[in-house]
């Protein structure tokens, strides 16, 4: 099998669905809610279909994920940082802070070094 593109869908209330959208060619994520399934679905098809992506390469990139947002979790739990001071030390979104936290977006390898450096850790701490 062959992927392009990750989507994660899922209930948060009765009311709201979030999804998330990784395009592997670009390497871009989008996050979203919604209140149907309905218009989820529309607004995923507006997405094209055009090249295809090895399935391991696919998820290969959602382990990576997977273990970085593990990592980042595991350094706010035992240093007790909050969110915001890595947001400010690194002049980035809080938001965009969770979303690494949760496994939604993945920073960039010079950013992964910056938040090494903040929590006094090296680079391969990440990779575990």
């Amino acid at each position: 099998k062959k992927f392009k593109s990750v989507l994660l869908v899922y209930r948060t209330s009765k009311k709201c669905l979030r999804v998330i959208y990784f395009n592997l060619l670009s390497g871009k994520s989008v996050y979203k809610s919604f209140t149907s399934p309905v218009k989820a679905a529309e607004w995923f098809n507006r997405f094209g279909h055009n090249e295809l992506i090895e399935e391991p390469k696919a998820l290969e990139h959602a382990a990576i994920c997977n273990n970085f947002a593990r990592a980042l979790r595991r350094l706010f739990r035992q240093t007790h940082v909050p969110q915001w001071k890595l947001a400010e030390f690194l002049n980035v979104r809080q938001q965009t802070v969770s979303k690494w936290r949760s496994g939604v977006y993945l920073p960039d390898d010079a950013t992964i070094e910056k938040i090494g450096n903040f929590f006094e850790v090296g680079f391969e701490y990440f990779a575990k």
